[in-house]
């Protein structure tokens, strides 16, 4: 019953919010490349190793 609740809230959304998306505010996408999105990603991975690394030494 929960899921279907937050499911109807999400549909819900998407429906009331996407008439006012405006796709032209999207042209500067990626304006340096993948390259920071690549470089984002890979820090992300490596702090949750770490993360990871605590929690299993403090076990």
């Amino acid at each position: 019953v929960l899921v279907a609740i937050k499911l109807i809230a999400i549909f819900l959304f998407l429906f009331l919010a996407g008439p006012k998306v405006d796709v032209a505010n999207w042209t500067p996408f990626l304006p340096y490349g993948w390259a920071g999105v690549s470089a984002g990603a890979a820090i992300i991975f490596f702090a949750y190793l770490g993360v990871d690394s605590v929690a299993t030494a403090a076990e």
